[in-house]
C-alpha cells in the first residue's frame, strides 16, 4: 500500500489506494477505536491503467483529484466524484495535461484563492527533494521532504528568503534510501509533524524544538511505514505500512501512545 488520506468533508472518513490502483473509503467507528470499509473504485490510467501516485481533497469536500505520469501520452489527472451514485461512471479523466514527461509524484491545492502563477520563491537544497507540505495555520511555513539522513525535514519561512529555518532527521536502522513513498504531515495545530520511515516506525517532531531526533518514535508496524496522519478532532494517528495493515494509534500526549491495528 502507498499512500492514506484522511478526508477534509467529514471528520469519520478516509481514503486509501494501492498498487492495485483501487481507491478505498473507510469510516471510522467507535471515535477512531477501528474502522470499516465503506466501498472501492477502480481509479487507473485511461492507457497504461497506471495506478494513482497521488491524490488529495477537493477543498469543498465531495471530490478526489488523482495523478499519474506524463508519459506516453496518458491521462493525468482523475477526478472522482464521491456524490455520484453510478458504480462505473464516477470517474473521470480530464483531457487537460500540464505536464511534459516523466512521473507526477504530487498534488496539492493551495490554502489561498489567489493562485498568482509567478514565481515569487525559490530555493534549491543540496540533496533531492521528495514533498512539501504547508503548514496549516502558518501559510508562510512549508516543510520539504529531502533525501538527505539525519536532515530529512527542513522547515522553510516564505519570509525569509534563502534560509533554512529548522532541519529535523534521525539515523536509519535500514540502508534503504529515503523514498518518496515515504511521506509527512502536519499536525491540525501546525505545531508537529509526523514522517513514516523505512524503519517500521512513526517519528514525531515539535517544530518549536530544533532537535537532531524525534520528540517520539513509534513502533507502529512490521514493515517500513509510508505516512501517518493526524485527524482533525480525535487525538488519533492513522498510518499506513507495506506490512498491509492500517495502524490507528489513540495519542494522549506526545510522551506516550495507546496502539491498534487491524489487517487489510
Amino acid at each position: 500500500m502507498y499512500h492514506l488520506f484522511v478526508a477534509s468533508m467529514n471528520r469519520d472518513f478516509f481514503l486509501i489506494f494501492a498498487l492495485d490502483g483501487v481507491v478505498n473509503l473507510w469510516q471510522l467507528q467507535a471515535r477512531g477505536s477501528t474502522a470499516n470499509c465503506l466501498s472501492s473504485t477502480e481509479c487507473v490510467s485511461v492507457k497504461q491503467r497506471r495506478w494513482p501516485e497521488d491524490i488529495a481533497w477537493h477543498p469543498h469536500g465531495n471530490s478526489l483529484f488523482s495523478v499519474f505520469s506524463a508519459d506516453g501520452g496518458d491521462s493525468q489527472v482523475a477526478v472522482l466524484d464521491l456524490n455520484s451514485r453510478k458504480e462505473r461512471s464516477h470517474v473521470n479523466f480530464l483531457d487537460d495535461k500540464p505536464h511534459v514527461k516523466g512521473i507526477i509524484n504530487n498534488i496539492m491545492f493551495m490554502p489561498w484563492e489567489d493562485t498568482s502563477r509567478r514565481t515569487d520563491y525559490s530555493h534549491q537544497v543540496e540533496s533531492k527533494c521528495m514533498n512539501v507540505v504547508t503548514n496549516p495555520c502558518g501559510f508562510n511555513l512549508f516543510m520539504v521532504q529531502t533525501g538527505t539522513v539525519g536532515k530529512q525535514l527542513r522547515l522553510f519561512d516564505y519570509r525569509v528568503r534563502q534560509l533554512e529555518v529548522h532541519a529535523f532527521g534521525w539515523e536509519q536502522e535500514t540502508s534503504e534510501s529515503q523514498s518518496a513513498l515515504i511521506d509527512q504531515a502536519w499536525s491540525p495545530d501546525g505545531l508537529y509533524i509526523t514522517s513514516g520511515s523505512a524503519d517500521p516506525v512513526i517519528h514525531i517532531f515539535y517544530i518549536r524544538y530544533n532537535a537532531k531526533k524525534p520528540s517520539q518514535s513509534i513502533k507502529a508496524h512490521q514493515k517500513r511505514v509510508f505516512k501517518a496522519l493526524w485527524h482533525r478532532t480525535f487525538p488519533l494517528l492513522i498510518s499506513i505500512s507495506s506490512d498491509l495493515n492500517i495502524g490507528l494509534h489513540k495519542i494522549y500526549h506526545i510522551s506516550s501512545s495507546a496502539l491498534s491495528a487491524f489487517s487489510v
